[in-house]
């Protein structure tokens, strides 16, 4: 057997040992998400109660703005990600063990659905989140007529002064991190989004590299070169870590490999995680100025159309690791963090 079957072979153990444990767990709890207790509201000792004093004042405006995303999760993908988090842990009889932000003080429901059908697409979703504007489904940061841009929270922070960091572990040039710079009426427009994201002037961006890098047209597939032209610190696979200074495009991956991160199951031990990169983004920002960052989960929507359930929860699990580096931070910040996931 090669080396490379070899770990697909135990990446598949790896997958079906998950989803084996979830599914089981979920029989045992009655095979629905269970209903958030009533402490994960009200606040627990050192977490929830945490999470609330981390929220600015009602009169204060947030220097520090860390927004997680989680592609494609849900209550259910939350749920099946905790139940095995219980089981992996041996946790007694505890039915669950609540990820860090299922305990935030605060708590509420947003609606991201698409201007023009019953299922919205990343695209029309992330739009929304980033403008607050709905739009239609393959749309990026422009109103429903496909021409009028729409303004992304993320522009006003750079416009603002602040610094500006984008992390995914799916392409950084896919649906959900585009929309906070992109301004096109298709998703798929590799080289419309390549010159946006070359024109946002972003400081940082994170975690899977550029489907654009790999596109047929050399006008396309130069975006590294144009990125280094830019002045920025280009920084793949085992030398991510050499993206020391800001501008700089940390990546995963080697520059001519897939652009998403690897899923968390088939991660080499010594391939850097989403977490790793939430915590040199946060390094290299500093806090001499306001910042916005934003960290995606990208491929826990990859994992569910893919029928993967042991994939699933563990990109979920993940983001939640991320989350926790964006929880110390914040821990060391209070009062001038905002922190959404």
């Amino acid at each position: 057997m090669t080396a490379g079957a070899g770990g697909f072979v135990a990446g598949l153990r790896r997958r079906l040992r998950i989803a084996l444990v979830t599914a089981l767990a979920l029989l045992v709890g009655g095979g629905t998400p269970a209903p958030r207790r009533a402490e994960r509201a009200a606040g627990a000792p050192g977490s929830a109660g945490r999470a609330l004093a981390l929220a600015p004042g009602r009169d204060a405006l947030p220097r520090f703005v860390l927004l997680f995303i989680g592609d494609g999760m849900g209550p259910a993908q939350v749920d099946a990600a905790e139940r095995y988090h219980a089981a992996a842990a041996s946790a007694g009889g505890l039915r669950e063990v609540p990820l860090e932000f299922t305990r935030f003080g605060v708590q509420t429901m947003v609606g991201t659905g698409s201007a023009d059908a019953a299922v919205t697409d990343s695209a029309a979703a992330a739009t929304a989140l980033a403008t607050g504007q709905k739009t239609r489904n393959g749309h990026l940061g422009v109103a429903t007529d496909g021409r009028t841009p729409l303004v992304s929270v993320a522009s006003l922070a750079r416009d603002g002064g602040w610094r500006v960091a984008l992390i995914s572990s799916a392409p950084l040039d896919h649906a959900t991190p585009a929309a906070f710079y992109a301004h096109r009426a298709s998703r798929g427009d590799l080289a419309g989004v390549a010159a946006d994201l070359l024109a946002s002037g972003y400081d940082y961006f994170g975690g899977g590299g550029l489907d654009a890098a790999s596109a047929a047209e050399p006008a396309v597939s130069s975006v590294w070169a144009s990125l280094a032209a830019r002045g920025y610190t280009l920084a793949h696979a085992s030398g991510w870590r050499d993206a020391r200074r800001l501008p700089a495009f940390a990546t995963a991956r080697a520059r001519d490999d897939p652009a998403a991160m690897p899923f968390e199951l088939d991660r080499p031990p010594a391939a850097p995680r989403l977490a790793d990169f939430t915590r040199q983004a946060l390094e290299l920002m500093g806090t001499d100025r306001g910042f916005f960052l934003l960290v995606e989960g990208g491929q826990i929507d990859w994992a569910c159309h893919a029928g993967d359930l042991g994939a699933a929860a563990a990109e979920t699990l993940e983001l939640g690791a991320a989350v926790a580096v964006g929880i110390e931070f914040a821990s060391r910040h209070a009062g001038r963090t905002l922190l959404v996931v």
